[in-house]
């Protein structure tokens, strides 16, 4: 077939090639076979997003997308009577690698204390489907998110729930559940007798649940550990400390489950002394992180300091010792692995 090239191309349009995965063009098959079946059109619209990065979304799935140079060039090309005709010439094709864990930026959004909302008010705020709608992520994940974080929507307006109305509702939902008699599954709001709203109510038991909808099974064992955590504060005697996280969850429960192993990552332990450590706290410069983790104290056992510096590995697939390696020195102290200064 002849192929003619023209010099006048395209100017009104950039053109950007995105090789597709095979796992959305098998989703967009199997959409269009159940159309041929159904007649009925279930479009899962593909849509790039992205502020500082950007991705490509589907209704289930989040895929980062990346330049790939290359020295060919590249034209796009449209059937005319002599032949193809080449009308654009585009820039290196994009392609897109799965997002694992795509991750919602809450750093703006608003906090609800229950009696009011709070936050920045030169920052604009969002009603939730229009904060749906530009998160990097696709519907699905960005439904999963936001449960995990205690989202609400008050007034129209997309917020996060404040610690303390978060501990209130907790004690709200454990104790009408005890007074009910009533096992942590098959959980419904109307079960809750409490001083906060429905929504409230739905988003914390969302928060907590093992299940999308109602009725919520809820984790037992993740509810002991968000209070765990946030009961966390200045340095405390560890004796103290576990003496108040149980006094802080309002039923009977196996008190074996009140565990340190619950809260990892989440505090230091200097002697005898436990306080509050927030990896998001740190630096994120790993010879800074390391620094900072050494003036809190000298040695770290590895599994202490493990979640600590994790989440700055850029290669994830490195053995967590060799990373500790290049900042800081490994030695076993008393058949412990610990993490010192170099």
């Amino acid at each position: 077939m002849k192929l003619n090239f023209y010099e006048e191309y395209d100017k009104r349009h950039i053109y950007r090639l995105i090789e597709l995965p095979e796992q959305i063009i098998g989703e967009l098959r199997e959409e269009e076979e159940e159309y041929k079946k159904t007649k009925e059109l279930q479009h899962y619209s593909l849509t790039l997003r992205g502020k500082d990065r950007l991705v490509l979304c589907n209704k289930n799935t989040t895929w980062n997308v990346k330049q790939r140079s290359q020295s060919n060039t590249l034209h796009l090309v449209e059937t005319r009577d002599d032949g193809l005709a080449s009308i654009c010439i585009t820039q290196p094709i994009l392609e897109c690698t799965l997002s694992e864990s795509p991750q919602l930026d809450t750093s703006d959004l608003p906090c609800y204390d229950g009696d009011s909302i709070m936050g920045d008010p030169r920052i604009a705020k969002h009603d939730l489907d229009s904060l749906r709608n530009r998160s990097s992520m696709s519907g699905v994940q960005f439904d999963q998110v936001w449960a995990q974080i205690g989202g609400v929507e008050v007034d129209g307006v997309a917020c996060v729930l404040a610690d303390s109305l978060i501990k209130e509702t907790i004690d709200d939902i454990l104790t009408s559940l005890a007074s009910q008699k009533q096992q942590l599954n098959l959980v419904s709001a109307s079960d809750v007798v409490s001083d906060t709203s429905p929504a409230v109510v739905t988003a914390v038991l969302k928060m907590f649940a093992t299940t999308p909808i109602e009725p919520y099974n809820l984790d037992l064992a993740h509810i002991i550990s968000w209070i765990g955590k946030n009961a966390l504060g200045e340095p405390v005697q560890i004796e103290q400390f576990m003496i108040m996280w149980k006094n802080s969850i309002p039923m009977i429960f196996d008190e074996d489950m009140v565990s340190l192993d619950l809260i990892k990552g989440s505090y230091a332990l200097c002697e005898t002394m436990i306080h509050k450590l927030s990896e998001s706290d740190l630096p994120r410069d790993p010879k800074e992180r390391f620094a900072r983790l050494f003036q809190i104290k000298d040695k770290w056992e590895l599994d202490e300091i493990t979640p600590f510096i994790e989440p700055i590995k850029m290669n994830k697939s490195t053995k967590t010792e060799n990373f500790v390696l290049k900042y800081a020195k490994k030695r076993k102290i008393g058949g412990k692995v610990m993490v010192c200064r170099e």
